[in-house]
């Protein structure tokens, strides 16, 4: 996804509305990208995949113009478990990013569903094995959790996200991954909390560690990690090689047999081999 920078746009919106770090690390950023002599934003945001996605509502979605929001629609497709979870990340590579949002980014909508979504389910069912249930708490306790009431990123994302798997049987993993990307990509100009919490669950989503994890959500796992590495890489160090580094990495991981990560490839190394041999 490409666009053309508005700087003195992103400079007013980004001085009213943000941290102090948060603007240091965006100056830095646009001066990064000045340097790199491109009008694309950045790996994470730049490297678009959801071409590759032979789905309707993936094709859909990535064809409209403008402010991409997350919908009803959208959500169903995200946490449906009959979907394979490439699609899933096609989607949120789909939804993109939006500069100035007037209204809550995609990432604090999609927890703010899976929230309601689980109270309805609590009050509507009986629930035989409590011990499932936030260890007992009632659901007058889990609607009154206080999620970050920052813009994006809530580290309490965990505690919803396991409630709603235990009562849907749903892969509170796949559903993990996409509350992350979809942070990411709400939060491009500062992932470092992101980039934390992926290198922290990395075991997780190992079949070395987890032989029950699903081929499919290891290989969409270590690709979107590998997509926030690159983001993390560029800003905390610059435009170097560590960005080409991280894709090297990756690449050690690459089960080529996958269809669909095989077909990414060559849209990944297009883009990540600009900071190849850079000093």
């Amino acid at each position: 996804m490409i666009y053309t920078l508005n700087f003195s746009k992103i400079l007013k919106y980004f001085f009213m509305n943000s941290s102090n770090m948060i603007k240091y690390r965006f100056i830095v950023l646009i001066f990064l990208f000045i340097s790199l002599q491109c009008a694309a934003d950045s790996p994470l945001t730049s490297i678009s995949f959801w071409g590759i996605s032979n789905n309707y509502i993936v094709q859909q979605t990535g064809c409209l113009e403008g402010e991409k929001r997350l919908n009803n629609k959208t959500f169903n497709f995200l946490v449906n478990p009959e979907i394979a979870v490439f699609h899933k990340i096609a989607l949120v590579n789909a939804l993109g990013w939006e500069l100035d949002r007037s209204t809550s980014s995609n990432s604090k909508v999609f927890l703010e569903m899976l929230k309601t979504r689980t109270l309805n389910l609590l009050n509507n069912h009986v629930i035989d094995d409590t011990d499932k249930v936030y260890n007992y708490k009632s659901k007058a306790q889990f609607n009154n959790n206080n999620m970050s009431k920052k813009r994006v990123y809530s580290p309490g994302y965990k505690e919803v996200i396991s409630t709603y798997a235990d009562l849907t049987g749903s892969s509170s993993r796949d559903i993990s991954l996409i509350y992350l990307y979809l942070a990411a990509m709400d939060n491009y100009w500062d992932v470092s909390l992101i980039h934390k919490e992926f290198n922290t669950i990395a075991h997780k989503y190992t079949s070395g560690a987890n032989k029950v994890v699903e081929p499919d959500t290891e290989e969409s796992f270590n690709l979107v990690k590998m997509l926030v590495s690159t983001q993390y890489s560029l800003i905390e160090k610059g435009i170097t090689q560590d960005v080409w580094e991280q894709f090297n990495l990756y690449l050690n991981k690459v089960d080529e047999s996958n269809v669909f990560i095989n077909r990414i490839l060559n849209i990944l190394n297009d883009y990540l081999s600009n900071y190849k041999l850079r000093k």
